[in-house]
């Protein structure tokens, strides 16, 4: 799996402030074969405060991929 994210996600997924664009990401997720859910958007007054979708791992754990946005920079 490990392999496969390094394809998504060229430097280190878990590093500090990797560039996540929800729409695309998820995008390629499902371009190597995992099922990622429908991109998901909250808005407030207008304005956009996320961007996530769900991706499900091998072991069957949904990962939420939050696009730093908002609330969540």
């Amino acid at each position: 799996m490990q392999e496969s994210l390094n394809r998504i996600f060229p430097e280190d997924i878990f590093a500090d402030s990797p560039k996540i664009d929800a729409l695309s990401d998820s995008g390629r997720f499902a371009e190597i074969g995992f099922e990622p859910t429908e991109v998901k958007e909250f808005e407030r007054n207008g304005a956009l405060m996320a961007r996530f979708f769900f991706v499900t791992d091998p072991d069957g754990y949904k990962i939420e991929v939050l696009e730093r946005h908002g609330r969540y920079v």
